[in-house]
């Protein structure tokens, strides 16, 4: 239990000002591609791009979603919500510099080879 919390929370070297800086914009929907192109040598904006980057996919899946009728409009609603806490979540955890990882989304960007 100890170690998964320890990976949860896991800090990097103490990143500098711009780290953090660009980093925090990573969860800032389609920002979350300016840390990509212009930081990919920081592993821990890398890290925080990727995830924003992410979210910003599931933001516009969510507005697809949310064009459905009815069940669209829950579905999108729920779906909307979620992505703004967990890019809050991420906003909050960039700023204090740690790495937080989403779970799976890691994985997933190093298949997609983003």
């Amino acid at each position: 239990m100890e170690g998964e919390k320890k990976n949860l929370n896991q800090e990097y070297k103490k990143p500098s000002g711009v780290e953090i800086f660009w980093a925090a914009i990573s969860y800032l929907g389609v920002l979350s591609m300016v840390p990509l192109i212009l930081h990919l040598k920081s592993d821990y904006i890398k890290h925080h791009a990727r995830q924003g980057l992410f979210i910003f996919m599931i933001e516009i899946l969510m507005f697809i979603i949310f064009i459905i009728p009815f069940i669209g409009l829950i579905i999108g609603f729920i779906g909307g919500v979620i992505c703004f806490i967990v890019s809050l979540v991420g906003i909050i955890m960039s700023l204090l510099g740690r790495k937080w990882t989403i779970s799976g989304v890691e994985k997933l960007m190093e298949k997609l080879n983003i």
